[in-house]
């Protein structure tokens, strides 16, 4: 099935984009199709630069456009990742990716608190809390001047 043109996936918007006469497009289809890539594609990039947040639906959109991929396919594929690194911390297992950060438990020790409506003590009991460290790479990645800094020692 891989070289005919398929109504899902990534294969279809190749297809159409070679050869529009023989994905049966007219040309008013085309620059339609063109037009709405260009609208998910200003939109895909204000959502992603203008502070908004990343969902697990941008993820699954992110991995659909990888390749000749399903939707249900991409939606596994995201869900095995959390899956796989949430029953590694029930575990108490520490999980690293390379160039990506770590995730790890953290103990918490009990304490006393206060209720911040009457001020009374309440006793918040021990917990484990998941904590994410993340690589110098990517720290470097997120702030480009403070790489370029580490990158070029004082005179």
């Amino acid at each position: 099935m891989r070289g005919r043109s398929r109504k899902d996936g990534l294969h279809e918007k190749v297809a159409w984009r070679e050869n529009p006469r023989r994905a049966g497009l007219s040309v008013g289809q085309v620059q339609k199709h063109t037009k709405q890539e260009d609208l998910i594609g200003e939109s895909m990039a204000s959502e992603t630069h203008s502070g908004t947040t990343m969902t697990k639906a941008n993820l699954v959109e992110e991995v659909l456009t990888l390749g000749d991929l399903t939707r249900r396919d991409s939606e596994v594929i995201v869900e095995t990742v959390f899956d796989a690194v949430i029953g590694a911390l029930k575990k108490g297992e520490k999980i690293e990716v390379r160039g990506f950060g770590s995730f790890r438990i953290r103990q918490r020790k009990p304490r006393v608190g206060r209720n911040p409506k009457t001020g009374a003590k309440v006793d918040v009991p021990a917990k484990r809390v998941p904590y994410f460290k993340p690589s110098k790479e990517l720290r470097d990645l997120v702030n480009p001047t403070e790489a370029e800094l580490s990158n070029h020692p004082a005179a």
